[in-house]
């Protein structure tokens, strides 16, 4: 065997953390661990160990027809069982003559028909990548011919030199699924909400969208984005407004401002809409990660919500309903439905002939009936009870 040389070690490191980033394929990464063992035939599979289902495969080294073969009745033949290969020390090589011992697995039809012809060695070495209660991932290597059983032990101090990198990997590529699926469950939500939920990041760049929010940045809608994404209120006033709540979140003051809707105009003059704007992740309360988080530097997350109700007729959702809903009293229900309709406090206190102080405690009770403890909060349930946008 040829020792690796530092540069060729250092290639061989990062096409493995390129496969955990996806950014190239593990038969690429295998390809290349194959060729720094003398061609060795090489298998990267992770199984249920529940019931034995392999959930994904790549070889390097391995005809296709020897792989067709496997699938369709080698598998069955393998002389070595999961539950033994489970049993193996997560980052530790195992020699594959340790698990099976080679007398017997030699007088097998696996080894004769599948392995021999491929001049798989009956020594070849394994290593145990991730175990969970549902996924183990296993590494198997098998450089080919006499040198290598020779000097197995050299082999496999090489080999060594990889796992660290290997389990790290694997670390970075299980917690990057993780995020994928709680990111897909997240979208599918959102998606099913009929209220319209946007997420900007820190420039104000919208980064997250669900259906009913990409129905008003069309045309005729009264959002859009500019060509780096930002967003945009379509008449000018509000678009002021609406970067002024916006940035008050990103960089938010000592005691922030308690939240109150933005009101948006479409093209249809026939429609209008409140636009709430809400803390998102680490800006929420105004406390930030530290400047020198590399995290928040790099991170594309949310950092503002917009939640965009359209305005409605009061007979769409009658007082009297949020009377029996809350047990609000006639006038809560007057002023909890002009909430939801994107009034502020002192166009109600305007309309209601009241002072703005007394709507104020008026909106006390109303949280403390609701269970609410913000204007957005609340406006966000009772736009629930609307019939869907």
């Amino acid at each position: 065997m040829h020792l690796l040389t530092q540069r060729a070690f250092d290639r061989l490191v990062g096409l493995i953390y390129e496969a955990a980033l996806q950014q190239v394929t593990w038969n690429d990464a295998l390809a290349e661990i194959s060729k720094s063992f003398d061609d060795a035939a090489s298998l990267f599979y992770i199984f249920n160990p529940v019931n034995g289902e392999t959930l994904f495969a790549a070889t390097s080294e391995i005809h296709p027809e020897y792989q067709g073969s496997y699938v369709a009745h080698y598998a069955s033949t393998n002389p070595y069982p999961a539950p033994a290969v489970t049993q193996i020390k997560t980052g530790q090589i195992t020699i594959a003559s340790d698990v099976v011992d080679a007398k017997n697995a030699a007088q097998s039809e696996f080894y004769n028909d599948w392995m021999r012809p491929q001049k798989v060695s009956l020594h070849h070495l394994a290593v145990k990548l991730l175990h969970t209660e549902d996924r183990v991932c296993i590494l198997g290597l098998s450089p080919r011919g006499s040198a290598y059983e020779a000097e197995v032990a050299r082999y496999r101090r090489a080999f060594d030199k990889l796992v660290p990198h290997l389990l790290r990997a694997l670390s970075i590529q299980t917690a990057l699924a993780k995020k994928g699926n709680a990111e897909a469950v997240e979208s599918n939500i959102l998606d099913r909400i009929k209220i319209a939920v946007l997420g900007l990041d820190k420039s104000g760049r919208v980064v997250q969208a669900n259906l009913a929010a990409e129905r008003l940045l069309h045309a005729d809608g009264p959002l859009s984005t500019d060509r780096s994404r930002r967003l945009r209120a379509r008449v000018l006033a509000e678009d002021t407004k609406l970067q002024r709540a916006i940035g008050a979140l990103i960089e938010p003051a000592v005691t922030p401002a308690a939240p109150h809707p933005v009101r948006l105009s479409s093209r249809r003059v026939d429609q209008a809409y409140a636009c709430w704007v809400v803390p998102f992740g680490n800006f929420s309360g105004g406390t930030q990660r530290p400047m020198g988080d590399v995290l928040n530097a790099l991170s594309t997350a949310p950092a503002v919500g917009l939640l965009v109700t359209r305005v409605r007729a009061f007979d769409t959702v009658p007082p009297e309903i949020l009377k029996d809903l809350f047990g609000l009293t006639s006038k809560e229900a007057l002023i909890a439905a002009h909430l939801a309709s994107g009034c502020e406090l002192q166009q109600i206190a305007d309309k209601q002939g009241l002072a703005r102080n007394t709507v104020r405690n008026h909106l006390t009770n109303i949280f403390a009936k609701t269970g609410t403890r913000r204007q957005a909060e609340l406006v966000t349930l009772l736009a629930s009870i609307l019939p869907p946008i």
